[in-house]
C-alpha cells in the first residue's frame, strides 16, 4: 500500500478546475444509466446513506436520494439543482479544503487511465459532517458510478456518503484510499500544509534509524513477520519496537502510526 501527500486546494482552484466540463449541449436523462446501481446501493453502503448525481456540464445537482433529511437536514427539492458547493457545505469548513483536494486528484487519477478502465479505480474519501442534530460524525464518500460521452467527456457522477461513525471515531485529518483493482493496487492520499507539517514535525518525538525503517515496512503492508525477515530481526523484536511506537507516538493503532508517519513526512 503506497502513501501520497498532495497539496490543499482552495474555493477558486476547485471551482476553476471543474470550468474544463462545462458545455451547452443537451444531454441524456442520468437515470438512463444509474437506476440499475441506484436500486443497489444499499448493498454496499457501508451505514445509512444518501446520494446525489452532479452533472459536470451543467455544474448542478440533478439526482438526489437516500437518507437525505435526516442525515443533512435538507430535502430532495432542496438538493435538486443546486450547485456542487451545496453538497460541500455539509461538511466540517476545516475539512471542506481536504475534500476538495480528494476529489479533484481522483479526477485526475481517472484522467490518465483509459475509459475502459476507470471503473476498476474505486475512491473512498473520510471526512467530517455536521448532522442536523448537531453532532460531528464521519463519512466515507464513494463514486461507484461515472457517465462519459461518445468524445469521453464526464458528464455524470454519482456520489454516495455513508455514516460510518460506528466504526471511526478519531480525530484525524481526513484521507483518501483508491483502490486499483486493474492494478492490483492501494494508495493513501493525504492532503498537508507547509506550515503546519513543519510545525508537527518540530513536535514529533525523535525516532531511531531502526524505528523509521519499521515504520517504512509496516507503510507498505508488511507483517511483523515479513520486517523480521528483511531486517533479520527476530518476530518478537519487531512487536517490542510496534508497542514503543505506539507509546512514543500517543497512537492507537498500527494504522494511526503509519498516518501520523505519512502526515510528517518519515515515510
Amino acid at each position: 500500500m503506497r502513501s501520497q501527500k498532495i497539496k490543499l486546494v482552495d474555493q477558486g482552484a476547485y471551482g476553476q478546475y471543474w470550468l474544463q466540463y462545462k458545455e451547452s449541449s443537451s444531454l441524456p436523462d442520468y437515470r438512463i444509466f444509474f437506476s440499475d446501481l441506484i436500486s443497489r446501493i444499499h448493498h454496499f453502503a457501508l451505514g445509512r446513506f444518501y446520494w446525489n448525481i452532479g452533472s459536470l456540464p451543467e455544474s448542478k445537482i440533478v439526482g438526489a436520494g437516500g437518507q437525505l433529511k435526516q442525515l443533512t437536514g435538507h430535502s430532495e427539492d432542496d438538493w435538486l439543482g443546486a450547485s456542487p458547493q451545496f453538497a460541500l457545505a455539509h461538511f466540517l469548513p476545516e475539512d471542506v479544503p481536504f475534500v476538495m483536494s480528494y476529489v479533484m486528484k481522483f479526477d485526475q487519477y481517472l484522467q490518465q487511465m483509459n475509459i475502459s478502465g476507470r471503473e476498476n479505480a474505486k475512491a473512498s474519501i473520510y471526512a467530517r459532517v455536521r448532522t442536523p442534530d448537531g453532532t460531528i460524525k464521519w463519512f466515507c464518500i464513494q463514486y461507484p458510478g461515472f457517465y462519459y460521452n461518445e468524445e469521453g467527456r464526464l458528464i455524470y457522477v454519482l456520489s454516495v456518503c455513508s455514516d460510518i461513525s460506528h466504526i471511526k471515531k478519531d480525530n484525524n485529518p481526513p484521507f483518501m484510499s483508491i483502490l486499483d483493482t486493474g492494478q492490483g493496487e492501494q494508495q493513501i492520499f493525504l492532503c498537508h500544509d507547509a506550515e503546519e507539517e513543519l510545525k508537527q514535525q518540530s513536535q514529533l518525538p525523535k525516532l531511531s534509524e531502526r524505528e523509521r525503517e519499521i515504520i517504512t515496512l509496516l507503510a507498505r503492508g508488511r507483517s511483523s513477520k515479513q520486517i523480521s525477515s528483511e531486517l533479520f530481526i527476530s518476530k518478537s523484536a519487531v512487536d517490542n519496537y510496534r508497542q514503543k511506537l505506539l507509546r512514543k507516538l500517543g497512537a492507537s493503532s498500527t494504522a494511526e502510526i503509519i498516518h501520523l508517519a505519512v502526515e510528517n513526512g518519515i515515510v
